[in-house]
């Protein structure tokens, strides 16, 4: 299985679906194990493969990926706290057990970082666990490293494109553009930007007022009052800034096109 962003090896009986997102699930010939892949383009960090250096983001990638349960639910994958560092060719990660709770069978998490993603294995059943060594030695991630110039750095999806300063760091919200900007440097300070597909119409100003609208009264900041048009290196852009939450915040959406 392979595509722009990552590719990996899995045995042709085993089926396999895959989302827009990137995620990829396999399942086995007799539908009792299945393994999940997903990716996540982010920079926030990297495992170097030194226990001093990975042990604060290794916990933190397992709690994110055992803490699913919210109210009274519980997680569906169950760690068991463990975990071992391991490397797939020049690739750093960690090996996490533990159990997936809906059917009790034991299950495996692999995650590894490079060219500014994360790629993660969840393996559920035992001939899922048994294909790790399939699955992560030909594991490939492609290096979306960008150069920086002036201080800047370049962000690209299929949908837009933008620079974003250095000390910020990345993390996509998925693969059709949605992307989190947050500095790095200490200073509270985040970017969001969202895009969204137009099926039934094309932008304008107009569609742009309105939407911006709708968002704003959602947040209840009270920063609709502010909207407007502004031209902005020669684009028009819907503007709203002000203070929210003793933050200072600005709103700004553009369009071309259906995007």
């Amino acid at each position: 299985a392979t595509d722009e962003y990552y590719g990996f090896s899995h045995p042709e009986n085993w089926k396999r679906e895959a989302a827009e997102d990137g995620t990829v699930i396999l399942q086995s010939p007799d539908g009792k194990a299945y393994v999940r892949v997903d990716i996540l383009l982010t920079d926030l960090f990297s495992f170097t493969g030194k226990e001093e250096e990975d042990a604060t983001f290794v916990k933190a990638v397992m709690e994110s990926f055992a803490g699913e349960g919210t109210g009274n639910t519980q997680p569906t994958l169950l760690l068991d706290g463990t975990y071992e560092l391991i490397t797939a060719g020049e690739l750093k990660g960690f090996r996490a057990p533990g159990t997936w709770r809906p059917t009790g069978d034991p299950a495996l998490l692999d995650v590894f970082t490079g060219g500014g993603s994360m790629v993660s294995f969840t393996m559920v059943g035992n001939p899922a666990i048994e294909l790790e060594d399939t699955l992560i030695s030909g594991l490939r991630i492609t290096d979306r490293t960008a150069e920086t110039e002036n201080g800047m750095i370049k962000w690209e999806s299929e949908k837009i494109s933008l620079y974003y300063p250095e000390t910020f760091r990345m993390m996509s919200l998925g693969r059709n553009g949605g992307v989190i900007f947050t500095d790095a440097s200490g200073a509270p300070s985040t970017i969001n930007v969202m895009t969204s597909e137009l099926k039934d119409k094309e932008y304008s100003d107009v569609y742009g007022l309105a939407a911006m609208k709708k968002v704003l009264e959602q947040t209840g900041s009270g920063l609709d009052e502010n909207m407007k048009v502004a031209e902005i290196n020669g684009r028009h852009v819907i503007v709203a800034e002000g203070i929210y939450d003793g933050m200072p915040v600005a709103n700004y959406l553009l369009g071309q096109g259906k995007t």
